[in-house]
């Protein structure tokens, strides 16, 4: 009863396929989570979602989205590459009025004087990364997640021209 189910021959159709669908069930959950990573909500929600901005940009989640971004191989930038596609091409839909637009944008774009679509943003591969960092904050992320991504950014070097440098690196 309203399942999308997706068949595609490639891995890379399957992803934009996904991409497509999960925007269409779900953009503006993607979007607040990605606002949140980065710490920008209050460009959406306004001076009254500021303090959110705050805490997350205090958290470090940004910093946790640009190292789990730093590490994507090769095939998961391709792959991830094709989901940001997906949603792309939803967003572009929407905005050649194609296909709805999520229905708390519709509800919100009066207030503004916009459009629904001049509310939805494009997607990158650094908004893939926020959604992660996210998802790993609401997962029980801990502030000795940040001090261990710091202690990490020290290693290397440290211990060069040391006896065993490479080994204790």
């Amino acid at each position: 009863a309203a399942v999308p189910h997706v068949y595609a021959e490639t891995e890379a159709d399957a992803a934009r396929v996904l991409g497509f669908v999960t925007a269409r069930d779900r953009f503006f959950e993607m979007d607040m989570a990605r606002r949140l990573s980065q710490g920008r909500i209050a460009e959406l929600l306004g001076q009254d979602a500021f303090a959110v901005d705050v805490e997350s940009r205090g958290t470090g989640m940004a910093r946790v989205a640009a190292a789990i971004l730093a590490r994507f191989t090769d095939d998961q930038r391709a792959r991830y590459q094709a989901y940001v596609d997906g949603v792309n091409a939803y967003i572009a839909a929407v905005r050649a009025r194609r296909a709805f637009a999520p229905r708390e944008y519709t509800f919100a774009a009066p207030v503004f004087g916009v459009r629904p679509a001049d509310l939805m943003a494009d997607f990158t591969l650094a908004d893939v990364a926020a959604l992660s960092a996210t998802t790993t904050y609401e997962l029980g992320f801990e502030t000795t997640d940040l001090g261990r991504q710091r202690g990490l950014e020290q290693v290397p070097g440290r211990f060069d021209g040391e006896p065993l440098g490479p080994l204790r690196q």
